[in-house]
């Protein structure tokens, strides 16, 4: 649905941080498939230290979380769930369908046949399954995020479980269940952000503490307390949420009212600019493939980060200018 923006009257903030993440992506959709590409640019594989990659869909689904809850709120207030249940079940079709969609193109690209998950297909799956949870209070929204994500854990245990996470993006259907976990607690912060900066901020210290701890247990125990993307991991999603938590209380305490140029652009357009940096992303990849070697990598890495900044952030500041929002 594309519609004019009527009113600029709104918290800059979450838009700031969404253009952060969108941002990110512009690196990681160029040097994702690009040869002789540093690791550190890439996603972790299973046992290794979590990378900047791996921070980057929890970042996009927080932000998606804390707009659903800012949408939400003119449905709480008349109590009419059912006009919002219509609504959301809608629009976590229509993530879902975008999601397969893109793995399909981009696998048609590269000759392959693909409907594999991604973040949109992780977050729509996910979505339906929060439904359940909606009108739960904020408390119970916590204990049932928490409960979710202790209960995937412990399934992973079974090694048919394990073995088909390992070998679905995002952990297939099984690990949407720790995803809508994830959201379940992103939806407890965000009811408290709109509500109770103080409180929000007492939140955000305690869950970067309990990253750490994760973090912790990760290095010195790991086994149950593996940090995994691939697995969707309860350490992972934890301190995943601790450190884009982190990153957005500094977005929300210091720019409410201020917009971030470069980061606004991106962040009032944040489906269009994701579809749109994976195509530039990608289709530059591809291009710079047929020249890059193992010595020239740190240039074509520089150039390729200048030419994607640059033609994303003028198609970002194109729609932002004309004021075209472009939503699911």
């Amino acid at each position: 649905m594309t519609n004019t923006e009527k009113s600029e009257a709104r918290d800059c903030s979450l838009d700031n941080f969404r253009g952060l993440v969108i941002l990110l992506l512009v690196f990681f959709f160029f040097y994702e498939t690009l040869q002789f590409t540093p690791v550190f640019f890439l996603h972790s594989t299973d046992g290794e230290a979590l990378r900047y990659a791996d921070f980057i869909a929890p970042g996009f689904m927080f932000a998606l979380v804390f707009a659903f809850i800012i949408g939400m709120e003119k449905y709480k207030e008349n109590g009419n769930y059912k006009a919002a249940v219509k609504k959301y079940f809608n629009r976590y079709l229509a993530f879902i369908g975008a999601g397969f969609l893109i793995t399909a193109i981009m696998g048609a690209a590269m000759g392959e046949m693909r409907f594999n998950f991604n973040v949109f297909t992780a977050f729509g799956v996910s979505g339906l399954y929060s439904l359940f949870f909606i009108k739960l209070n904020r408390r119970q929204k916590l204990i049932a995020g928490f409960a979710l994500l202790a209960a995937y854990q412990f399934l992973l245990q079974i090694p048919s479980v394990l073995n088909y996470v390992l070998a679905n993006d995002f952990g297939g259907l099984a690990g949407t269940a720790a995803w809508c976990g994830f959201m379940l607690i992103a939806m407890f912060l965000a009811e408290i952000w709109r509500n109770d900066f103080k409180q929000f901020t007492r939140l955000t210290i305690v869950f970067i503490l309990i990253a750490v701890l994760f973090m912790l247990a990760d290095i010195f125990i790991s086994g149950f307390f593996l940090a995994s993307k691939i697995r969707a991991s309860f350490s992972y999603l934890m301190i995943s949420l601790g450190v884009v938590l982190a990153v957005f209380w500094i977005f929300a305490r210091f720019t409410k009212n201020i917009k971030i140029p470069i980061f606004t652009w991106y962040g009032r357009n944040s489906f269009l600019m994701y579809l749109f940096v994976a195509g530039a992303g990608k289709g530059l990849s591809a291009l710079a493939n047929n020249f890059v070697t193992a010595e020239n990598i740190g240039v074509v890495l520089l150039c390729g980060f200048i030419v994607c900044t640059a033609l994303s952030s003028l198609f970002a500041w194109l729609l932002y200018r004309n004021k075209i929002i472009v939503t699911v």
